[in-house]
Order: C-alpha cells, then structure tokens, then sequence
C-alpha cells in the first residue's frame, strides 16, 4: 500500500485576541498551550456573542442558548457552566454601569477584556441596548448550552429524531466495552469447546485469550478504521484455505514418490530435510485433514518451491521442480492469513451481534449516539436537513479540547456548519496535549481541521508557570530543533510559550526565588558504557523522589520554603506537591515508599469511586436487597468482602434451611430499613459492622471511605430517581459510566486528601497545575506488544485526512510497524509536555544512559545533535545511535541543554546504587490539635407518610404487613393448594420462587420468534442453573412450559387469536418498569369506585389495614406489553401450581384466584399505567380503539392445542374505571381527593 505524498505544511497561526477578532463567523482553530487561560477565553468569547452577535436566520440578538459549547467530560462541563455563568454576570454589571456612566476608572484587570467588548458592541447598538442584551442573558442562564460530546449528541437525536431516524426511546445505557467482552467469550467458548488441543494452543499463542482480544479489535470496530489491509472474509478465506489443502492433498497422494526422490538432492542442512518421510508424512496429514483453523506443521514452508529455490542441491543434482511445491507455497501464503482472517471474521461478528444484543435488551451505548449522529448527518436527503436543523438551533459553537476528538466527532461539527461557511465554529484545543488515543482521540482529526480551518490562532501567553520554568521547559522543546518540530508532525509545531508579564506567585527558600526551576537527575554509573536497568533505575529514582519530597516539606514546616502571591505568604505544604506516572503500578509503587517515610500522600488518578470494587460490592448488595428472593443475588452479596462469607461458610448456609431463611429475613429486613429510612441508613450499620474485618487490609480505611462515599451519593441521587429500582439503575449506569473521566465529587476522596502530596498518572493530571511537580519516570522507553509481531495500527504521515489504517498482515508489514512505533513515539512526546507543564514553580525529571531509552520521548528532544532524527528511527527499539553513546556523551549533551537555558536547568547526579538500596529517612510527626465534635439531638419526631407502593406490597398491606417487600414477585405470595384428587396430565413440579424468577428471566431475554435457536438453549439451561434447577428432568419441563406458552393461541380483542412466538421484538417491550405519583389516594374512595363493579369490588380493609391513603410512588414491572393491529396488550406470567387437571385452570377458576389474590387490582394498575402511557405518546389516543386489555397467563396450564383458552385469563377494563382510578391517583396535577 503505497502512502500519499507529502503534504502542504501549515503556515505559522496568528496571536488569538477574544475582542480584536475580526469575524466570529466562519471555521476558527485556536491552540491553546498549556497554562494560557483557554477557559477564560472560552468564557470571554461567549460575552461576546451574546453583546455583539444577531441569529442570522431569526434575526435577533443571540440569547444565551442559541451558542453552543462542548467539552469532553462532565467536571469540565461543570467548570465551564461556573466560568460563562460568573464572567456573563460581570458583563451584566460592567454594562449597566457603562450605559449609567457610573464605571470605576480602573476597573480590574481581568474585567477589561470585557470592557473592550461592551465597547466594542456599543459602536453598533446604543450601551442600554447591550446593558440589556447582558441583563436577560443574565436571566436566562440556566438555559446554557454546555454538553458532553455525548450530552450534546443526544440531546440532537431527541430534538430531531425525525431527521436522525431515531423516532422511539433507545433504551438503557450500557458499556460497549463490557458488551463486546461478553461477545468475544462466548466466540472463543464456541471457537474452542470441540477445537483440538493444537488448535487452542495456536489461539493462545497468536492471541492470548479472549481478555487480550479488545484492544486488538478496537480499531477494527465501531468505525474507527477506514482502510484494513488484507481485509479478509473469513468464510471465504476458509473455502480457499479448504481448497487449496484438497489441491495439495492430492498431488502429494498421486505423487508421493517422485516428491521424495525430488528431495533427496537436498543436503541434510536443514533439519526439515534430514527426515523428509516423516516431516512430508506430518504436511500431508494435515493436508488430508483439510482444517482450515489447524495450525500447519512446523516444516510446511520448507517444502514450498520459495524456500527449495534457495537450497542448493548436491553434486549433480537438479533442483526440486513439482506442482506440489507451487500448492505448497499458496497453501502456506494463506495459512499466513489466519490471524488476519480469524480477527477480521470476529470483528464483523461482534459488529452484528452488539447490533443483535443492543436491540433485543432495548440498550444502546455512548459511542452508538456519536455513530447514530455521524450516520444521520452524512446520509443523503436527511443529513443535510438535520446539518441545517442543527446550525439553526445553534448558529454559533464551541468545541473545547479539540485535540481529543475523533473523525466522527469532527464531521458532525464540519456538515453542520458547512464547513465554515455557516455561522461560526471555534475549534479550542491543544495538539500538543493529545494523549487519549487509548480511548479513541485522533490527533489526524485535529490535523485536518486545522487544514479545514479559515483562520487559526495560538494563545501564547502562559500564565501558569514561573518566568524562570516557561524559559526552561522552552530550552527542552527547543533543544537541537530551531525548525520547532519537536512533536514529530509538521503540522504540530513548537512555538515558545511567552510570560504576560504579570504578578504570579513566587517560591522562595530563605527569601531567595529558586534559581534553576527544571532539575534533571542524571544516574551515574559504574563503567562509562554500560547502560542502566530501568528495574534498577525506579527504585533509585522513587526513593530520591522521596527524599526530596520529605525536605521540602521540612523546609515549608520550618517557614524556609513558602509560596509569596498577592494574598501574603505561606509555607509549602505536602498539598503542593505531585508526582506524575507513567502507569498505575509506578503510582503504586511510589504511594509505597512515601508510607514507608511517614509522607501523607494520595493516588488521585481521577478514578471514579464507581469504578471501584467497593461499587460493585455495594451494587450486588442493593440487588439482593431489593429481590431478596433471588438466589442467585443473594449468594453475590453474600460473598462479598462488605458481608465477609467465604466459600465454606456459604455452602454451609446453602446446605441449612433454616439457616437459610434466616438470612432471606435479614435481606427482607434491609429492604424495609432502605424503603422506611433511605440508603444510607441501610448501608452505614453494616459498614460499621464490616470496619474491624476491613481495617486489616493494607488498603482498609479507602475501602471504607469509598463505602461512606457511595453511600452518600445513593443518598442524594435517590431524591431524583423513583424507587429501589430507580436508584439500581442509576447505580449500573454510573458504573458504566465510570470509564469516562470523573466528575470532582466522584473521584475517590479521603477526608484530607486535597492536603496529601498527590500522586497520579500523567493521563489524569491534564488540567490540572501543582507547585512542584516529580516527573521521574519520562526516561522509560516504548514497551513492545505481543500483537505487534501481527499488525500495526497507524495513520498515513504525510496525508492530513489520513483514517486510521490498520494492516494485519500486508507485505508492507514491517514497514507500517514502523509508522505505528513513530505514532507512539510522538505521543510519549505529548505525554512529556504534558508532565513538564503541570508545575507552577518547580520540576523534576531524570536522563541518562538507560537501558530502553532509546525509544523514549527525551531521546528525540535532547539527542537531535547525536544523529536521532526521522530517518534513523528504527520503530520500536528507538534510535539505535544512541546506544553507541557513553554515559559521558549523555552528561555532555544535559550540560549543553543547560547551558542553552541560561542556568534555568539544573543537573543533579543520581547514585543508583546506593539510592536503590538506602530508603530516605522518615519525615517526622507533627503534633495536631483535634477538635471535640459533638453531634446535635434531634428534638420532635418525624411522620411521613409518604411510601413507595407495588402491587405486592398492597397485597401484603392488605394483611397488615407494614414492612412488607417491595419487590417480592406474586409467586411469593400465599397461592391455593393444588387439588389433591385424581392426579391430572399438568405436572406440580417445579415449584416454589425459584422457579418463578427463573420464568421471568428467561421470558425476559427469549427471543419469541426463534425458540429452538441455539442461543434461546443456552438461556434456558443458564437460567435454570442460576435458580438451582439442574436435574434434566426440572430442565425439560422448564423448557416445555416457556415453548407452550410462547405458542399458546391467545384470544384479542378482534375476536383474533395471536401466538407470542409471532411477534416480532419490534412489537413488544419486556419487563417495562413505570412509576407514577401518588397524590394521597383515599382508600374509602377508592373502595367505592371498585365496588360500582362487582368483579372488582374491594373495602377499604383489604387495601390496607394501616392505612387510610396511598401517598407517594406506584411502581410496578408489567412482565410484557406487545401492539398487533394498532391495539397495545398487558400480559404477565403466572407460575402458580393450581392443579394437576386443567379445568384447574379453566377462565373461571381463574377469575375467582385472581380475586384472592388480588390479581385483578394488580391488573387495574397496570392498566391505568399503560393508559398513561398511551395517552402521552400516541397522538389521537382512544381507550377503545388502543388498549387491548390484559393477558394473565397461568403458565402450567397452557396448551397450544386446547381451544378452551386453559390458563389464559383475559379482561379489559372498563373505560370508565381506568379513568376514575386515574383520576384518584392524582394525574397530571390533579388532586386526588377532588376526584374522590
């Protein structure tokens, strides 16, 4: 695959200025390096649209919802809200004194780009007009459009649904990542379970299991490729690879003997040829085979015409000239393919069944809304009316932290505004800065923008760091390149970061600023031209890290080191400080050695405390909470570390009944403490309880804080979700979610940790700044992986819209790992700057002869002069020159970058061995006063008799259990005795809850139409083990009932009959959860609209014993609702043994059990839920023209070949009852005691 030509190289951007600008119209690219106030001037532009800017299609003045600002995770969505909203207050007041005349003469400086701007919209509209422009934006701030990439492309699928075909709810949010996993297990189980021992070794060896697998198909899914090469169809690779082992297979059996005389020319060398019988009798067993997915025999290329053209024959021999040696070579050329076959066959595999999964659990992820938006913007017709929907709902936008973009992403913005020629669009970032390619960011996307753009800008001006630290982080990215291509891309260039001249605050030591800001270790060594172990090498540079650490903090405690600013003076402390990672393990390691020194410190890696086990373990003990009848969960929770049971204690509690029970009542209390006192107060007694066995753990007190930390955010996410239900569900999604970055309040906390010195990767630390920064580890070189020997992922270098390509196997192979090496080698540069701009007054790093380094990003920046350029780069074992280079040579060339910074960098020498063997001394302790807390009595007692109700609840209430379970199914319930005559044809086995969750989980997943699919046969037996049911016998009758009852004929309400197994997923939802509120229904009323129907009728006793009114939430799960002709139908499934005949389960012997069971009340609510429903989404709704009515299906008695509708209890409830209930109920506002 020949590359493209080089390209036009960017010429140099223009100083950015928010107020001079000449158009805000157009395609803008601004690069904002690090520490130039890009929020700041995010903020300041945003006053200017809304002073300045008219809506070119409404024409009017921009409001504040009409600008558009997207960001890459929620923390800076929120930090950007906080920064409009403040610098749009100031505006409105500058302004309002501006048009009074009552402005300060010298207003504060930060406040005078604002200024220039009212000035600047004042010379074409009067001053009161943009004073008041500013008071309604003032206003209307709640209506700022600051998005997530996923926030934002959401919300257009919601808004324009229509054009993006996207016109019915998506579902639940799930982790793509998890999906595909679960995917890709279950190929390789079906890939290995009848594969040969030899085939599964091949498998592991090129691919290592299906853990390794996802990062090797990333690139490969969703997209993100554009060009594969080879790109094979496995299927017809495999007949290929089929065929040409037949061809082969049968020269060699005709001829057999003329092969091997052919052979014995060749001298005995080689050890294919010193047993040509044996290793011929090996190829062509395996020929014989003809298994495509075999591994090929070690010796098999040796026999192709290739390799026997480059042996020479003896003494008078003629070389081997055979048929059999051509089939031979094209055999082994496509054995060759396999690992790009087999990846490119489990790609496409996962594509499809992610699609097939996604739409039969109702589900979709956050990279399938980008997809969906991308797909429908491109489209023909379509796109281009939603790229002008959406231009006209947002004239004008902003994409902060561009360089973490995607091509996606970029074409959404690109077609929306036309590229440019509609409204305006700011492109904010930093190439310099783009370090997430690991989660999909695409620096060629950033590059073709900036080649898209009409103008681009530069901020400049950093106002982070010292003037002493800018000039030597300068003198490092400059050293050996006047040409400023110190990122390895032309269209990537350096440019010095200048000083604004403005009062920042200084560190001093004994009054004195530090000279040389930027100190470089340089690890001595024993001979001149060994290189250094870098596994010898951390320790020492952790432990020096250490020791310097401990004496500053020495120094602040003493008052000899202190920060000066405009606010006075204080003294370093250990929140000042941070060491930046290159890998969690290193964190870890260096979080080690500073306990061991007594240095309070802390892994801020910006994880989210959801992404914990201690969130998983919380998540499994809410699920049994909330279902204490399901085994399954309660087994999980149970095992947890918060509850403590070990394997032999669980079997033992498995193996006692009343053991067993007791524990069930345990999770039925919990249940009752969260729905009566809140999620905390469930959670914090068996945290307290589980503190003594936690607190062994080196790890305790976090794993206990996390524990309270979740707790608390359950606590306050349940005022905005619906009942226990409600809260799970937000809980799985904040743990999906957990794999984007996190929000502040969710990242993991101690109650001190923001005065610890702060340890995280260098990954986490983009946007953030510390005083004194450790940057140890940028010394190590590019790692090497196991699936580089198979494929390279790259872009073309020289083409600005390169997609990614990935070649898995092409003859340019070698030649593309380069390109893939280089790529990485310039991302290590990025993650360099990144670390050396994090500090505000100080930084460390270390350089030197290492072994490894070769391949590093200080490898390219500082050895420019020692022959380490583009052309002597050799992928991923670096530039092989510098290991000719003597440890002299590197404290030669750390001397000139010294020298080059006029003494603003600094050389320190690092014994490694005597560092990697002595631990620092520990930092003393220093004395703390504690403070005396003392908690407040509450004085008056609380009533509130606001609940959350189901109908198994009521049921219960009924009888007087107030503390009845929320989520316990029918089946737990009281059930009539099956008739004990004559023992009938329907069998009473199985019995009991268990069964009955086990038909409502696989009911739940089945799909309908294909019930003898292999992958319904692997739900039903994983259900049926999941509930203890594994006998054959229980298993086939299992699944002998589901089959009867996605078969049985069920009567509509067209007089028609309708089997589930004909409905297509698209017409039916399962499991369909609602709630709805409670406005303090009258049971006496209640009781009375009930009783105007006889079959209904109820007293008030029978809805509660306790209570004289519903107030609060309904909830409920209706099992399935399905539409056929227009009509939308509730059906739930029974598993009650009513008896072994089936007039047991006639209609009317139905009718009278739902009765006492109160069946027909669970139905009238389900009903008055989907009326709501129906009357929200369908327009034109009428009760007798949509609703079908309710289907309640007593499994055990159905029969697809009865026409007496055997278990199939059928109603439809009056019109005018659901809408009286409704009215009770309290819908839309209405009070429920006027209706009464």
């Amino acid at each position: 695959m020949d590359l493209a030509s080089p390209h036009k190289v960017l010429s140099p951007a223009r100083d950015f200025d928010p107020v001079e600008l000449e158009s805000l119209d157009g395609l803008h690219l601004i690069e904002a390096s690090a520490g130039t106030g890009k929020t700041f001037n995010i903020a300041t532009l945003f006053v200017r649209y809304i002073a300045e800017i008219e809506h070119p299609v409404l024409r009017r003045p921009l409001e504040v919802g009409d600008v558009l600002v997207v960001t890459f995770t929620e923390a800076a969505t929120q930090e950007l809200r906080e920064r409009i909203r403040k610098r749009v207050i100031q505006a409105r007041d500058l302004a309002a004194a501006y048009a009074e005349g009552t402005l300060d003469a010298a207003p504060a400086s930060e406040l005078l780009p604002i200024l220039r701007i009212i000035e600047r919209a004042a010379g074409k509209a009067s001053p009161k007009q943009v004073a008041e422009r500013l008071r309604l934006a003032a206003l209307s701030l709640d209506e700022l459009a600051v998005f997530t990439i996923h926030g934002f492309c959401q919300r257009a699928l919601q808004e324009h649904a229509f054009e993006c075909g996207s016109l019915f709810q998506r579902g639940d949010i799930v982790s793509d990542s998890e999906l595909r996993l679960e995917i890709i297990k279950d190929y390789w189980r079906r890939r290995t379970v009848n594969a040969s021992a030899a085939e599964v070794a091949q498998l592991r060896q090129v691919f290592g299991g299906p853990d390794k697998l996802p990062p090797r198909l990333a690139p490969l899914l969703g997209g993100r490729a554009a060009r594969v090469v080879p790109n094979i169809d496995e299927a017809a690779w495999r007949q290929a690879m089929t065929a040409a082992m037949q061809d082969a297979a049968r020269l060699i059996a005709a001829e057999r003997k003329t092969v091997e005389a052919q052979l014995e020319v060749l001298p005995k060398r080689r050890t294919a040829y010193k047993n040509i019988a044996a290793n011929l009798d090996a190829v062509q067993a395996w020929l014989d085979a003809a298994n495509p997915n075999a591994p090929p025999p070690e010796h098999l290329s040796a026999f192709g015409s290739r390799s026997l053209s480059e042996v020479q024959p003896k003494k008078g021999g003629e070389p081997p000239s055979h048929a059999f040696f051509d089939a031979v070579d094209h055999v082994a050329d496509l054995a060759g393919q396999w690992p790009a076959a087999f990846l490119c066959g489990l790609a496409a595999h996962v594509e499809e069944e992610c699609r097939r999964r996604k739409a039969q659990r109702r589900c979709y992820s956050y990279d399938d809304m980008i997809a969906a938006l991308a797909d429908a913007i491109r489209s023909d017709g379509l796109g281009e009316r939603l790229a002008e929907s959406l231009y006209q709902r947002y004239p004008y936008a902003m994409v902060d932290e561009f360089q973490d973009t995607d091509p996606a992403q970029y074409e959404i913005f690109r077609r929306a505004y036309d590229g440019g020629r509609r409204g305006g669009l700011m492109l904010i970032g930093d190439p310099k800065q783009a370090i997430y390619s690991f989660r999909g960011g695409d620096i060629y996307a950033y590059i073709r923008a900036a080649h898209d753009a009409d103008q681009r800008h530069t901020l400049r001006y950093n106002y982070r760091s010292s003037p002493a630290l800018i000039e030597a982080v300068n003198a490092v990215f400059r050293f050996g390149d006047a040409d400023g291509e110190a990122f390895m891309h032309p269209d990537i260039r350096f440019e010095n970061a200048a000083d604004p001249a403005k009062s920042k605050p200084e560190l001093l030591v004994d009054g004195e600023p530090v000279a040389a800001p930027l100190s470089c270790w340089q690890p001595l060594a024993e001979d001149d031209d060994t290189p250094i172990a870098i596994n010898r090498l951390e320790p020492a540079l952790i432990n020096a890290c250490v020791e310097e650490i401990r004496q500053w903090i020495e120094l602040g405690r003493s008052g000899r080191a202190v920060i000066r600013s405009d606010k006075g003076e204080r003294p370093v402390e250990p929140g000042d400080i941070a060491i930046l990672t290159r890998s969690n393990a290193q964190a870890q390691a260096m979080k080690a050695a500073l306990t061991r020194a007594r240095i309070p410190s802390v892994c801020q890696q910006k994880d989210s405390v959801f992404s914990t086990v201690a969130a998983q373990e919380v998540l499994c003990l809410l699920e049994a909470a909330a279902d204490p009848g399901h085994l399954e969960q309660l087994r999980a929770a149970l095992a947890t570390e918060l509850l403590g049971y070990d394997c032999t204690q669980l079997d033992a509690l498995l193996q006692n009944a009343e053991d067993w029970e007791r524990t069930v009542e345990r999770f039925r209390a919990l249940q009752a403490r969260w729905q009566r006192h809140g999620v905390l107060a469930m959670l914090q007694p068996l945290i307290q309880e589980a503190a003594p066995r936690l607190l062994v753990r080196a790890d305790g007190e976090r794993r206990i804080t996390d524990l309270m930390h979740l707790g608390e955010l359950l606590q306050e996410a349940a005022h905005s979700t619906f009942g226990q239900h409600g809260l799970l569900q937000w809980l799985r999604r904040q743990i999906l979610e957990s794999e984007q970055e996190a929000g502040d309040e969710r990242q993991l906390r101690l109650e001190t940790d923001e005065k610890l010195v702060q340890i995280m990767t260098i990954h986490a630390s983009k946007g953030l700044q510390y005083g004194i920064v450790f940057a140890p580890f940028l010394c190590k070189g590019l790692s090497s992986r196991p699936e580089d020997k198979y494929a390279a992922v790259f872009h073309d270098p020289a083409d600005p819209a390169s997609p990614l390509i990935v070649d898995l196997g092409s003859e340019r192979l070698e030649a593309h790992r380069r390109h893939q090496a280089r790529e990485a080698l310039a991302e290590s540069i990025r993650l360099a700057y990144v670390a050396l701009t994090r500090a505000v007054h100080r930084c460390y790093f270390a350089w030197g002869k290492i072994k490894g380094g070769e391949s590093s990003a200080l490898a390219w920046l500082l050895h420019r002069e020692d022959g380490c350029d583009d052309a002597s780069f050799a992928g991923a074992k670096g530039f092989a020159k510098l290991t000719e280079l003597s440890h002299s040579g590197y404290a030669a060339r750390l001397r000139a970058l010294a020298a080059s910074a006029g003494s603003r960098i600094e050389v320190l020498d690092l014994d490694v061995a005597a560092w990697a063997e002595v631990e620092p001394q520990p930092l003393p302790a220093q004395e703390v006063a504690a403070e005396e807390l003392v908690p407040r009595r509450l004085q008056r007692s609380i009533h509130d008799p606001w609940w959350t109700y189901s109908f198994s609840q009521i049921a219960q209430l009924g009888r007087g259990d107030v503390e009845a379970s929320e989520f316990a199914r029918d089946e737990d319930l009281d059930a009539p005795a099956p008739t004990l005559d004559a023992p009938g044809p329907i069998p009473d086995r199985p019995r009991g809850a268990g069964f009955g969750n086990c038909l409502h989980a696989i009911l739940e997943q089945l799909d309908f139409t294909a019930f003898d699919s292999e992958d319904n046969a692997e739900l039903i037996n994983e259900q049926c083990k999941a509930a203890g049911f594994t006998s054959a016998e229980d298993v086939a009758l299992i699944r002998d009932i589901i089959e009867r009852t996605v078969n049985t004929p069920l009567p509509l309400a067209d007089s028609t009959r309708l089997r589930l197994a004909e409905l297509p997923p698209s017409a039916r939802s399962a499991e369909m959860e609602f709630y709805f509120p409670l406005q303090g229904t009258p049971l006496d009323s209640l009781a009375a609209a009930l009783s105007e129907y006889p079959r209904y009728a109820r007293t008030p006793q029978s809805l509660s014993l306790t209570r004289d009114r519903w107030q609060g939430m309904m909830t409920g799960k209706i099992d399935l609702v399905f539409e056929h002709d227009g009509r939308f139908y509730i059906v739930d499934y029974k598993s009650h043994a009513l008896g072994s005949r089936y007039q047991d389960y006639a209609p009317e012997a139905l009718q009278r059990i739902a009765y006492e069971q109160q069946h027909d009340l669970q139905y009238l609510i389900y009903s008055v839920a989907l009326h709501r429903l129906l009357r929200q989404l369908l327009p034109g709704y009428d009760y007798d023209r949509h609703f079908g009515g309710v289907r309640y299906l007593f499994v055990r008695g159905l029969d697809p070949e009865r026409e007496d509708e055997s278990g199939v209890l059928s109603d439809r409830p009056p019109q005018a009852l659901i809408e009286r209930l409704d009215a009770l109920f309290g819908y839309a506002g209405t009070d429920a005691t006027e209706a009464a």
